[in-house]
């Protein structure tokens, strides 16, 4: 894919990157390492191809949608491949967010708060264990879409890809020094 500038032929890749998500084969397995760095947890692709449908339901029920930019605030893992693609079925951009350092103090307060703003993010999704260090900084970028991966949306219509153009977005990615 091109950096400098999209190409329909881009959007095409990026459409077929997601294609696994429409018809996930059967017997198809998605591996992610353990954070013992040892381990492997193993899933069907329709197992994790139906979290995400679902997860983009939860996010278009939200409002998310073409346009939007998601953060995303999940450690490495199944919760963080169903928000990545569930972003991306729904329409969105992603941008991921750097893990909390220290404990999540003060200053990674500010700066989660600086990232979410630059990001125009409309919505976060963030693992239980850092709803409440991301809640405050969501809430002074103008966010009040915190969700979880596993949420459900009640009577939330099963989305229908649409067609990718070179104009879409697909990630919002900062540097370390941003």
């Amino acid at each position: 894919m091109s950096l400098e500038s999209p190409t329909r032929a881009d959007a095409a890749e990026f459409h077929d990157l997601c294609a696994w998500i429409d018809t996930p084969p059967p017997d198809g397995l998605i591996r992610v390492a353990n954070d013992d760095g040892e381990t492997w947890t193993t899933r069907s692709h329709v197992e994790v191809a139906t979290a995400v449908r679902a997860f983009a339901a939860v996010l278009a029920a939200a409002g998310v949608g073409s346009g939007d930019t998601v953060a995303v605030a999940v450690p490495t893992g199944f919760d963080a491949i169903t928000a990545i693609f569930g972003a991306w079925r729904a329409g969105a951009a992603i941008s991921m967010l750097p893990p909390p350092v220290l404990g999540g103090g003060e200053d990674y307060r500010t700066h989660l708060t600086a990232l979410l703003g630059n990001a125009s993010a409309s919505a976060v999704v963030v693992a239980p264990e850092l709803r409440d260090i991301l809640a405050g900084p969501a809430e002074q970028a103008g966010i009040t879409t915190l969700l979880q991966v596993g949420e459900t949306a009640i009577g939330a219509a099963v989305l229908r890809r649409r067609a990718l153009t070179a104009d879409d977005t697909a990630v919002v990615q900062f540097t370390s020094g941003s």
